[in-house]
């Protein structure tokens, strides 16, 4: 009847709310080849998908590092509003796929300042997406998994995916995590690495242009050679 059909939606409903992905279970007996037509109900079956910490970035840690983050979904409205959710991302303004054709360039950078997410997208719709972040001035990082993020995945400047990825996918990406490490706590790593690096960097920079200086600045104005090559060389040895 029409009331244990609405029961049931209710009962999708309550599951997609609650993040879970359903499907529903049908059959009917006594054909000799399959049939999808005039099945018998059977039930839901509901699945929670396995979340990696890659996929579920502390937005707030990135915020704080300087990070921006977006939502891009073919999924529908509702679904990457849950999403948007999970992930702390500001739902208020949700832009769909059928939106951002009707849009040019221009006006998606300027939707990009108040609207981090996106639902019902194709992959050119998000390649339109990542090109109008980069032409704002920014380097874009895209983390996808399914063959339809492979264009998102090119145009991206860093491009991120599962290990356990389709070959397709992997093709496309700078970077492959096995999902221990989530993306905030990336982030930082790579900041206090290149900050460790940049700090050598600067250290010998300056012990050896102070040298350079002090020998050049001598034989410029004709004092000699303030120090001799094994003077230089043991100087070099005992700053490193």
């Amino acid at each position: 009847t029409e009331s244990d059909r609405e029961e049931i939606r209710a009962c999708i409903r309550s599951f997609e709310d609650s993040g879970y992905t359903t499907t529903a279970i049908g059959m009917r007996s006594g054909d000799e080849f399959p049939c999808d037509s005039s099945l018998v109900f059977i039930g839901i079956a509901a699945t929670s998908a396995e979340v990696n910490k890659a996929d579920t970035p502390d937005t707030a840690s990135l915020a704080e590092l300087g990070v921006r983050t977006y939502l891009l979904t073919s999924s529908d409205a509702a679904r990457a509003k849950l999403g948007a959710t999970s992930l702390s991302i500001p739902d208020k303004n949700i832009l769909c796929g059928r939106d951002i054709e009707r849009m040019s360039d221009l006006e998606i950078c300027a939707s990009l300042s108040d609207t981090f997410v996106f639902a019902g997208l194709s992959p050119k719709d998000k390649s339109r997406i990542v090109l109008a972040l980069q032409n704002l001035g920014h380097t874009v990082s895209a983390i996808g998994s399914s063959i339809s993020d492979s264009a998102l995945l090119d145009c991206a400047d860093v491009s991120i995916c599962d290990t356990r990825s389709e070959d397709a996918v992997k093709g496309s990406c700078n970077l492959l995590y096995d999902g221990e490490v989530s993306a905030d706590r990336a982030v930082l790593f790579g900041k206090i690495t290149r900050g460790s690096i940049s700090r050598v960097i600067t250290y010998l920079s300056a012990a050896n242009l102070a040298e350079l200086l002090c020998v050049g600045l001598s034989v410029l104005f004709g004092f000699g050679y303030p120090m001799t090559p094994p003077e230089i060389l043991a100087v070099n040895l005992i700053t490193d």
